[in-house]
């Protein structure tokens, strides 16, 4: 018997086995501690790309419906469901585009606001938990990480992060001596000797600092320097 072997694909067979375990492990994760698995949001009767709907009909005016399955990424044929299940729930009114009477306006009724106020507050509340739990440096590493991921997926090449400088703070002259002295041992495979010598330097900066001859600008990206 022949068998058919699957179609490779060279820019997957240069992602390490681990990195795409790694990736796989959080999607489990994630979504099991955000409470979509069966593909419902939390304890609501809604799932996932239903409260996405809502979500975008909430913070929009008068959308179609095939902008909301473009922009989401949802089949029109679900999503024909979705606005139906909407419809006869009393969430919505839709209404014929008059440039193309196939398409329909979209607009939450005063219930569908409602329910997704009511939505809204609970994934709030749950995320608000969620963060309570842990301390103020954890749950700062963590958005700083969510950041950090969306940021990478979505490569936005064209149009570039947006940066501020801001003063320095407390903490910023550690993360100065770590990057100083790793960036020169990869390059210049300087010893830890070195990194002594700039947290020295540093040292000197914070205790003898004169604000009105002197000062220490820090980059900030997204919320990192």
């Amino acid at each position: 018997m022949l068998s058919q072997s699957s179609p490779s694909n060279p820019a997957a067979e240069q992602v390490a086995d681990d990195q795409i375990a790694a990736v796989r492990a959080f999607n489990r994760f994630y979504t099991r501690k955000l409470g979509v698995l069966d593909q419902h949001l939390g304890k609501s009767p809604f799932s996932l790309s239903e409260a996405r709907v809502l979500y975008e009909l909430a913070h929009r005016d008068e959308l179609a419906a095939k902008e909301i399955g473009n922009e989401l990424g949802l089949d029109p044929g679900y999503l024909s469901r979705i606005v139906q299940s909407f419809d006869e729930k009393g969430l919505i009114t839709r209404r014929p585009l008059p440039a193309d009477r196939r398409q329909y306006q979209l607009s939450l009724t005063a219930k569908g606001r409602q329910t997704f106020a009511k939505l809204n507050l609970s994934s709030q509340n749950e995320v608000a938990a969620m963060l309570a739990r842990l301390s103020a440096s954890d749950a700062t590493r963590l958005t700083q990480a969510m950041t950090t991921i969306e940021a990478v997926l979505e490569q936005r090449r064209s149009q570039p992060a947006a940066f501020m400088l801001r003063s320095h703070r407390v903490g910023d002259m550690g993360w100065v001596i770590s990057r100083q002295a790793a960036a020169y041992a990869a390059d210049y495979n300087w010893d830890i000797s070195y990194e002594a010598l700039v947290a020295e330097i540093c040292a000197q900066f914070i205790k003898n600092y004169d604000a009105a001859r002197e000062h220490c600008w820090i980059a900030e990206v997204g919320g990192e320097p």
